[in-house]
């Protein structure tokens, strides 16, 4: 899990409800319906729970290098925007997961330098971050190449970064049925890192963590790029070039994912 740091989600509240709607636009999918897709769940479903009143909590974490300002509301933020219910605890740590338990939380997110995580208090289950985000960008890819007349199944998909992220992608976009090509600068870890090779490709999963290295004459002209790395990889001339064809957060996808993953 990439560390976030305050100056990335300084407006991560303030803009929920437009990167919704810019969501809605690009693949067809809310937010909430990205999140069913990636867990394999019915949207409505995960609707009713909302309706009836499941609690979430989002606590802040001081440990390793401390909290990170804004983070927990930037989370409840986010699974307000997906329709639940949810609060920043007063407390932090052990004390605050306390008072999520002493005020009902059905959920409980927190973060530290390693894992981020959302937890069942009912039901013991657990929505980790990597796992949510691969799947989250995994779906949201394939949405927005069925919007723009692609299947999946049997697309040709490149995935960038093998880290944690990038393996769990290539696994779920292998499971719905891609030819999944990976590069890494990692020798081990996939094909030989190949810039002019990345143009071939129309369908492309960025998870790499370097910032700004990806320029317009290194990507299809036409490409879908379904991008969870922090930063992100496409400089910005490639960002504006793509954007309506290019999904990318600092935090959504993920954490709601984490969220349908957890119930």
């Amino acid at each position: 899990m990439t560390r976030l740091i305050t100056e990335w989600i300084m407006d991560m509240e303030e803009g929920c409800q437009k990167r919704d709607l810019e969501l809605k636009a690009k693949t067809g999918l809310s937010l909430l319906e990205i999140a069913a897709a990636a867990a394999g769940k019915e949207p409505e479903a995960l609707r009713r729970l909302a309706g009836d009143g499941l609690l979430v909590a989002a606590v802040p974490v001081t440990a390793g290098l401390g909290v990170i300002g804004q983070f927990a509301q930037s989370v409840a933020a986010i699974i307000k925007t997906a329709g639940f219910d949810c609060f920043v605890t007063e407390a932090t740590d052990v004390d605050g997961i306390h008072e999520a338990h002493v005020k009902n939380a059905d959920i409980i997110f927190l973060a530290d330098d390693r894992r981020f995580v959302a937890i069942n208090t009912r039901e013991r289950k657990i929505g980790e971050n990597n796992m949510a985000t691969a799947a989250g960008y995994g779906a949201a890819l394939e949405a927005m190449m069925k919007k723009q007349g692609h299947s999946l199944t049997g697309a040709r998909v490149l995935v960038l970064g093998y880290g944690p992220v990038g393996r769990q992608a290539a696994d779920f976009l292998a499971g719905k049925g891609a030819q999944v090509t990976v590069f890494d600068k990692n020798p081990d870890a996939g094909q030989p890192f190949a810039l002019d090779e990345i143009k071939n490709f129309q369908f492309v999963f960025e998870a790499t963590p370097e910032s700004g290295w990806l320029t317009p004459e290194l990507l299809h002209p036409n490409g879908i790029i379904a991008a969870p790395g922090i930063p992100l990889g496409l400089n910005d001339t490639a960002t504006r070039q793509f954007k309506d064809r290019l999904v990318h957060d600092m935090l959504d996808i993920g954490t709601a994912t984490m969220l349908a993953m957890a119930l």
